[in-house]
């Protein structure tokens, strides 16, 4: 059995195609992609039109950004050590170090989700999280140490992974642009800033993660957003870290593309297993997802490291409690940080295993260990929301395991945002629709502007997994991938509400399906030629991420801004903006700068008043005193008009007994709420006309959005307070 102390003593000969030159041929195809980076990245935060290049803040940010999600994978990488000792064979170097960071992130959620709950994390000023970090990284430098000494002096790389900068440069500059900024695909991260960063945020000003009765993502598995909390914890500011989240989600679409190379090297396509990496890191849907602070990269990071155990069979039949454990690991990892995972990586994986296994006795031993570590991975998870809701997984399940706080409305409410009730036609044409040709024609329009964020990897998937079972030497991993992608697909289809996003696990088997097509083009290897030609063809899919990119349009002005969008400009802090604007005193000006948005007044004119929104949940960047609720859960305002049904008087003292001085209501949004069928059903439209009615407006904002005084009975009918 590998232990930590030993070290492999295999020697290995470089791929073809692949340089041989040593220590110097990496050095100088190292220089050349990074400054082939600065290039892009340079000119990927130009505009024109007169906007100078912020290409300098985006190296800032980066330059901020980077060392501490740097440090979590360090950490992370030490973790995963003692498991890829105890439970993987050690076959060559590049596995074993794909291996440990896969099961060392799966690893390093499970701590900080564990013990961020119990609120050691957050402790001492950021005192434990910067030891926990630190023993991390000195296990990350002996084993390295370890595993590489017998080697010392040599590498290899392939030339042709140049082709990639261009996409990587994209998911860089992407990653130091502030939240809900870009990729309006995403409606700019919404997501991010109702719960992915929020949670984090929220969690750091408690003092422990906690399941949140106004945040109903809360009692989702939130590992990702465990690290988030990690990561603001070590910058000690939960809108600073936000960068250094992204960019962790940067550098696991790097991984996952390291990962995806070793997978097609295992699968015996050494020579031109670089055209999975590249064909990975430049699927569009992967730029985008991996430069914003959401949670799909871990997942396909745990899908390629599954696959990378299961494309050779040996593994399992040879050792299949440990082949079994390390595969519970990866998937519990993939879990805890996206429910969907268990549809898109953990049954694809059962299936594999129990066909590979050929005998039931290895099955069976084999799927209880994986299912007994994927247990113990998302314990956190399932204990949290067993103790406070008494559903393990809710808000999943309600009929069975109970609802817990909420009532039959939000249950009804929550399964109909979160599933599709089409038939089985309309379900195929949406898997046409979101997978094949998202984004192109009519998939498209002003008001939801996408492009082809699949690019080519929806045709590569299907041409290489059928090119791939037509050769003997791709044929078992095409019979992996294709299996793989069947399940995928039957879970996509069938229980989720089908959004082309939920599809970005068929990334990982489309970029190694790739491979089996270019092998199955050139059965005896692509000669230099055909590596030409193949490396033009990946650059022309190199670029397609830049392209969307100024197909959005987004200024780069937001570029490294994360903090600043608080106070609402790029160019000043809040403190430097707020002394500028109101001692200075310069009221015409300041009115219509705040009138843009209302993060501004509140973050800036009225920092100390309490605020209730109505019709947002996307608190991310107010740092003043506000609450909030998701559209799928209840407030005080619910309550009362629940009790109250026809006096507006009574629901505006429940608001004030809560110590709320103002009212934040966002009519577009309640109203999109309204059509969807999502919203209370206690906040009718003549509730809140009746409401709105009967209180002064402090100011109307240019989204559309109002912000009204709630007067006490003493104070009813004096005149508010302005922003002049």
């Amino acid at each position: 059995m590998q232990t930590p102390g030993q070290t492999d003593q295999t020697s290995r000969e470089p791929s073809p195609g692949q340089s041989s030159n040593g220590p110097a041929a990496i050095v100088i195809l190292g220089a050349g992609a990074f400054l082939t980076i600065l290039v892009v990245a340079y000119l990927c935060t130009w505009t024109g039109g007169g906007i100078s290049s912020t290409f300098i803040p985006a190296v800032f940010a980066l330059a901020q950004g980077i060392p501490p999600a740097l440090l979590w994978m360090l950490m992370a990488f030490g973790f995963g050590w003692p498991l890829r000792a105890a439970l993987v064979k050690h076959e060559n170097l590049t596995m074993s170090l794909t291996m440990q960071l896969g099961m060392g992130v799966g690893l390093g959620m499970f701590m900080d989700l564990l013990l961020g709950s119990v609120g050691v994390l957050t402790a001492g000023k950021g005192v434990f999280a910067w030891l926990l970090l630190v023993v991390g990284c000195m296990m990350a430098i002996i084993s390295v140490r370890r595993l590489t000494r017998p080697r010392l002096g040599g590498g290899s790389i392939d030339p042709l992974a140049l082709v990639s900068v261009p996409a990587i440069a994209v998911l860089l500059v992407a990653a130091a642009s502030a939240p809900g900024w870009l990729w309006q695909s995403e409606f700019a991260g919404y997501d991010a800033l109702s719960y992915h960063l929020q949670l984090p945020a929220e969690w750091f000003l408690n003092g422990a993660i906690t399941p949140l009765q106004h945040n109903v993502y809360s009692h989702l598995p939130s590992g990702v957003e465990a690290t988030s909390l990690h990561l603001a914890v070590l910058v000690q500011d939960p809108i600073q870290s936000s960068t250094a989240v992204q960019c962790l989600q940067a550098m696991m679409v790097i991984a996952t593309g390291w990962t995806v190379v070793a997978v097609a090297q295992r699968a015996g396509l050494a020579n031109i297993a670089v055209v999975a990496g590249i064909l990975l890191v430049s699927t569009p849907w992967v730029v985008i997802v991996g430069s914003m602070a959401y949670t799909g990269m871990p997942v396909l990071l745990m899908l390629a490291c599954c696959l990378l155990v299961l494309v050779g069979p040996e593994l399992l039949r040879e050792r299949p409690v440990k082949t079994g454990a390390a595969i519970g690991i990866l998937c519990g990892g993939a879990v805890l940080a996206k429910a969907t995972a268990l549809g898109m990586v953990m049954l694809p994986l059962i299936l594999l295993m129990v066909l590979w296994s050929r005998r039931p006795v290895v099955a069976m031993v084999s799927l209880l260990a994986a299912a007994g570590c994927g247990l113990a991975m998302i314990s956190p998870w399932l204990i949290g929301n067993l103790l406070v809701t008494g559903n393990p997984v809710f808000p999943f399940l309600a009929g069975v395991f109970g609802s817990g706080h909420w009532d039959q409305t939000q249950v009804d409410a929550w399964e109909a945002g979160h599933s599709a009730t089409a038939g089985l036609g309309m379900r195929i044409r949406s898997l046409w629709d979101q997978w094949f040709i998202y984004g192109i024609g009519t998939q498209s329009g002003p008001a939801h502007p996408l492009a082809a964020q699949w690019s080519f990897i929806p045709v590569i998937t299907i041409a290489g997994i059928v090119a791939g079972l037509c050769e003997a030497r791709t044929r078992r991993l095409a019979m992996v991938l294709g299996l793989t992608l069947l399940v995928q697909v039957a879970f996509w289809m069938f229980f989720t509400h089908l959004q082309s996003r939920f599809l970005l696990p068929t990334a990982v088997v489309g970029s190694l399906a790739g491979t089996c097509l270019v092998a199955s083009i050139f059965r005896n290897g692509p000669g230099q030629v055909g590596r030409l030609l193949v490396g033009f063809i990946l650059l022309a899919g190199c670029l397609v991420p830049g392209w969307i990119l100024m197909v959005a349009g987004a200024p780069p002005m937001n570029i490294g801004a994360a903090a600043q969008m608080a106070g609402g400009t790029p160019l000043l802090s809040t403190r430097l903006y707020r002394q500028k604007y109101l001692q200075e005193g310069e009221p015409d000006v300041m009115r219509r700068e705040f009138m843009k948005h209302p993060i501004t007044a509140l973050n800036i004119v009225w920092p100390e008043e309490s605020v209730y929104a109505i019709g947002m949940a996307t608190p991310y960047y107010y740092t003043n005193r506000l609450e909030y609720r998701t559209v799928w859960d209840r407030g005080i305002l619910s309550e009362a008009m629940s009790q109250s049904p026809d006096d507006p008087e009574a629901w505006v003292q429940a608001l004030r007994d809560h110590g709320h001085q103002l009212l934040l209501v966002m009519p577009s949004e309640l109203e999109r709420w309204r059509t969807s069928g999502w919203l209370d059903p206690n906040l009718t439209v003549q509730r809140l006309d009746l409401l709105l009615e009967g209180l002064p407006v402090r100011m109307r904002f240019s989204d559309g959005s109002i912000l009204l005084d709630l007067p006490s009975r003493d104070t009813a009918g004096s005149p508010p307070p302005t922003a002049g």
